[in-house]
């Protein structure tokens, strides 16, 4: 270390100061107290917020981060405690990393030899089906999915049709996997004869379902698109709720560029079982875009009306011309439910191009079977708390997502709280059996500095 300084020189106290800056976000962090930083015990030292989780956890969670757009306070449950989210999807646990879902591609313009990658992600769809159709988006640099070299045969299928199983990841993976109980009709063929993966990776925490159904549609992480979940921050600071309107996405969606490049021509269609699932296909991000087909399979009996409305969307132009066009279709339930919907989407899609369709299967994650806290028992256990005299913390939380809180910034300030109150209060709450909910609570701003971690 002598020689080091004696050979620098004059440089000595730039090193020093260059040193000092980048551990200031920690330090920082750790003088305010944020998120309990402060909290020491006699073996350790203190915990920095955000950087006491697990790396495979910290990734997950700043690929699933915007900065402005996602939750004021952020929290991670302790391993084996699930806090369940009001519109499904799961609190990311100490125990989680990006989970994994089935990919399968098949059909006319696959070619069914290809080995896909094995660090293959969700953001890789939408770049791999505008191969298929040889479609060369705009500003690749915006977003990080990657093709699957080498899986386009170079015959351009007039359709593709993109069928999600929202939260049927471990379903789908079960009767995909060898021994396990198989799977009827056109989805046994697809997977026998096309191109599968059962271990693709979401690549980001919390699995919303909204925020993962963007980054099929975009190939880019909620990171890089802006769909936190269903509810999030606009630029004006305007929480802003997922209600099937065209989002607003920072990046363009496979579709969105499908419609720009070929000015219009492609048909584009949605098939969703909520307005939340808009982000798949987009709609707005070109200011002179058309408007794309979008119909509704949810309520009660919605998978008696699938084969039939499926029917019906099919016949609005899809596979006419050798333009091509692109149909998402969102299913719910069971896996019979899903194996009818897909023989009627698929056997239409052939139908109605003459056999030049490609389709492209997958899910997400699947709810956790163990039992769990709903968000609504949480906010309660924030009933009556709050320091002195001020409001119940509760009080002061807008609006929930997997993975976070949002709050309500002038009942902040006019009870004279900040954020590190509504922290605080949080890391108390107990899960039914009396210990701690979660593992680690912190506020937006330690995911922004988690690269010092």
């Amino acid at each position: 270390m002598e020689g080091f300084l004696k050979l620098r020189g004059g440089r000595t106290t730039t090193a020093v100061l260059i040193l000092t800056l980048i551990a200031a976000p920690a330090a920082a962090l750790r003088v305010f107290c944020v998120g309990g930083a402060c909290d020491e015990s006699s073996a350790a030292g203190p915990s920095i917020p955000f950087c006491s989780l697990p790396e495979p956890v910290r990734r997950g969670i700043t690929a699933g981060f915007y900065e402005g757009r996602s939750p004021d306070i952020l929290a991670v449950t302790r391993s084996g405690v699930v806090v369940r989210g009001r519109d499904g999807g799961s609190w990311p646990s100490l125990s989680d990393a990006p989970g994994e879902v089935p990919v399968v591609f098949w059909g006319h313009g696959v070619d069914p030899d290809t080995a896909l990658p094995d660090d293959m992600e969700l953001r890789d769809v939408a770049p791999t089906i505008a191969t298929l159709i040889g479609l060369e988006r705009p500003h690749p640099e915006v977003r990080s999915g990657l093709a699957v070299a080498d899986i386009a045969t170079g015959e351009m299928p007039r359709l593709v049709i993109e069928v999600v199983w929202k939260g049927g990841a471990g379903d789908l993976e079960a009767a995909l996997s060898e021994g396990g109980a198989g799977t009827g009709g056109a989805l046994r063929r697809f997977v026998s004869e096309g191109a599968t993966t059962l271990y693709a990776g979401t690549g980001s925490l919390p699995a919303d379902p909204a925020a993962l159904l963007t980054t099929l549609g975009t190939g880019g992480h909620p990171a890089q698109h802006g769909i936190t979940g269903s509810v999030f921050r606009d630029q004006s600071g305007q929480l802003v709720l997922m209600d099937g309107s065209p989002p607003s996405s920072v990046i363009a969606t496979l579709a969105d560029d499908l419609d720009e490049v070929l000015n219009g021509q492609p048909v584009i269609g949605l098939v969703t079982t909520a307005g939340s699932d808009a982000g798949i296909i987009g709609g707005d991000w070109y200011l002179e875009g058309d408007k794309d087909i979008t119909v509704s399979l949810a309520g009660k009996g919605a998978e008696r009306r699938a084969p039939r409305i499926l029917q019906r969307v099919m016949e609005r132009g899809f596979g006419r011309d050798t333009t091509p066009d692109l149909l998402v279709v969102i299913v719910e339930g069971e896996l019979s439910d899903v194996e009818r919907a897909v023989d009627e989407i698929y056997a239409s899609g052939e139908r109605v191009t003459g056999g030049e369709v490609a389709i492209v299967v997958t899910a997400t994650p699947s709810e956790s079977e163990t039992e769990g806290v709903s968000v609504g028992e949480m906010l309660r256990g924030l009933d009556g708390t709050g320091p002195g005299d001020a409001p119940p913390i509760r009080d002061m939380v807008a609006a929930s997502v997997p993975g976070g809180l949002f709050l309500d910034r002038d009942r902040m300030a006019s009870a004279g709280l900040a954020t590190k109150d509504v922290v605080a209060a949080v890391r108390e709450l107990r899960s039914p059996a009396g210990t701690p909910l979660f593992a680690d609570v912190f506020p937006q701003i330690a995911v922004a500095f988690g690269e010092y971690c």
